[in-house]
């Protein structure tokens, strides 16, 4: 296959070749590379970085920031301290915009009440007749300056329960990730999980814990699970009927569940979390295995043992696999609030021999770590042997 990049729109070869470039684009065989630049990037949205080749409509992401946030020129792995991408990181100038097919417009601290902060970046998009891509809240903010954006977002969907009372079998296995608080790496677990069954010839059904998710072709939360008119018998019943068509339409032979959020408040400060979203989605999708994603700290056996068990008897999961992110939470006394920072990916480490002195079957995975990669995976094929269609 040959590829030619929009912004060029032509091949760098000689001109005798130029019929054969006819011959292959006539026969479907050339491609033009599409790119969706993110304004701005942050944290909240290294997965299309990260896992950019899992993106349906782009085939590249370019991250883009203001001056002021730093990082120009760098690669994206530096936000959050992994892995190096290959992206590199650019200033939100016409120039660069000028090279996207689409923008995605985002708000990382949910605090955007206009259009305002995306003046510039909207002027030059319209003028480009380029593709705004963001969440129900900023398109709504776009609409009342006379623009146009599609909804990147937790979809609002209509679920007919077909007559049913009761809630419905699940008749593929379920692995359900959950996170200990927000920004834990549930989403990059989740992505890794899908591609491990994906490569070992699985069909896969994913319900995805961020609102982008329709981008890598992944069912997101559907919003009325955020809709707090809605009682927990509603949402439990159709969640589960959510699940149970995913299933029938994708032909699945495993579910993926993502869960937003997280199970527990984390410190006094901030306690807005208590793992009310994932109580509904294990009554609505019970699982056949759990990962449990939680930020970076020395463990200890005591806390594995809380973690598990509260996984087990507060929400029916059973935890096999604990994902340690490199992300640091600490409390300010002083600010009297909750604080985080990245550690860098090659820091992180994880001692398995505490949880095998205490849990057999708690795994701590290092997710920068191969080796411990292949273990995991190992470890969910041998729980869920029994029930995965061979």
């Amino acid at each position: 296959m040959i590829i030619i990049h929009k912004e060029s729109n032509k091949l760098l070869i000689s001109v005798k070749y130029i019929f054969y470039i006819y011959l292959f684009e006539k026969a479907g065989l050339i491609m033009e590379i599409s790119n969706l630049y993110i304004y701005p990037f942050t944290e909240h949205t290294m997965p299309l970085c990260r896992f950019n080749d899992r993106l349906q409509q782009f085939d590249h992401v370019i991250p883009i920031v203001p001056h002021e946030f730093g990082f120009l020129g760098g690669d994206a792995g530096i936000v959050d301290k992994g892995p190096p991408i290959g992206a590199i990181i650019e200033e939100v100038i016409p120039q660069n915009i000028s090279k996207s097919d689409a923008l995605l417009l985002c708000d990382p601290t949910n605090s955007v009440v206009s259009a305002l902060p995306y003046q510039k970046q909207i002027q030059v998009a319209q003028e480009l007749g380029i593709r705004f891509l963001a969440s129900k809240k900023i398109v709504t903010l776009l609409k009342m300056n006379g623009i146009d954006g599609e909804i990147v977002d937790y979809p609002d969907i209509e679920i007919d329960l077909k007559g049913y009372r009761n809630l419905q079998d699940i008749s593929v296995p379920v692995i359900i990730i959950l996170g200990t608080g927000k920004g834990c790496g549930k989403f990059n677990t989740q992505l890794m999980v899908s591609e491990m069954f994906i490569r070992a010839g699985y069909r896969v059904a994913q319900i995805a814990s961020k609102e982008y998710s329709s981008l890598f072709g992944i069912s997101p939360f559907p919003s009325f699970m955020f809709d707090e008119s809605k009682s927990s018998l509603e949402k439990i019943q159709k969640l589960n009927q959510f699940a149970v068509d995913l299933i029938d339409q994708k032909n699945a032979e495993v579910l993926i569940v993502g869960v937003p959020g997280g199970i527990m408040p984390i410190s006094k400060f901030e306690f807005d979390e208590f793992g009310e979203l994932a109580y509904l989605v294990s009554h609505a999708i019970p699982s056949d295995i759990g990962i449990l994603n939680v930020y970076y700290q020395e463990y200890n056996a005591e806390i594995l043992k809380t973690l598990i068990k509260l996984c087990k008897f507060k929400f029916n999961v059973k935890i096999k696999i604990i994902s340690v992110s490199n992300k640091v939470l600490y409390i300010s006394p002083e600010e009297k609030r909750t604080c985080d920072f990245y550690i860098p990916y090659k820091k992180v480490s994880v001692n398995n021999s505490i949880a095998e002195s205490f849990f057999s079957d708690a795994f701590l995975l290092n997710p920068y770590d191969n080796n411990s990669l292949v273990e995991a995976k190992n470890i969910i094929m041998e729980e869920l042997t029994d029930k995965l269609f061979l």
